[in-house]
């Protein structure tokens, strides 16, 4: 069995990927030049840490936020997307804050507790909206447990108090 699992790739080609992400992340290659599910796959929790953890060093390069967030068919490397995004700054997750609201819908998805924990200290100029219009999907479609799993978010009173009316008394009438 190679260094990718059960035969999916040959101990020759493992070695000529490992040494090409090592050789990116020393600066040498670009990231565009880096197969972006190649590192899907290194980021798989079935890999070794020391690949993970490499492959998750590259990406945190990558500009391509919306990329990490759980990518289709990578369910298996959604924590370590998770590490990837936790490190971008506010800015740059503000025009992906749905996407990373919806991921919120199922805590025990791979990688949501690591968003939960980086949203909720985002500011709340960059959420609020986004966190409205989520927990008003989330009631509209009955989903109580994301609504509670957002919920968690207000925990930051400045969040809380620059939510609509309405929505804060949906968060209010669920204790």
């Amino acid at each position: 069995m190679g260094a990718w699992g059960a035969g999916l790739y040959s101990d020759d080609f493992a070695l000529d990927v490992k040494n090409d992400l090592l050789s990116a992340i020393k600066g040498n290659i670009k990231m565009d030049k880096i197969d972006r599910a190649m590192l899907l796959k290194m980021m798989d929790d079935d890999q070794d840490q020391e690949t993970q953890n490499q492959a998750v060093d590259l990406a945190k390069k990558d500009e391509n936020i919306e990329f990490w967030i759980q990518p289709d068919g990578y369910k298996y490397s959604w924590d370590n997307c998770a590490r990837v995004i936790i490190e971008k700054k506010d800015k740059e997750l503000a025009p992906y804050m749905s996407l990373l609201l919806k991921w919120l819908q199922d805590l025990n998805w791979p990688g949501a507790l690591l968003v939960l924990e980086r949203l909720k200290h985002v500011e709340p100029k960059f959420i609020i909206r986004d966190l409205e219009k989520a927990i008003n999907e989330a009631t509209q479609n009955n989903d109580l447990a994301w609504i509670e799993f957002l919920s968690e978010l207000t925990e930051s009173k400045t969040i809380l108090e620059g939510l609509d009316e309405n929505v804060k008394k949906t968060l209010l009438d669920l204790k």
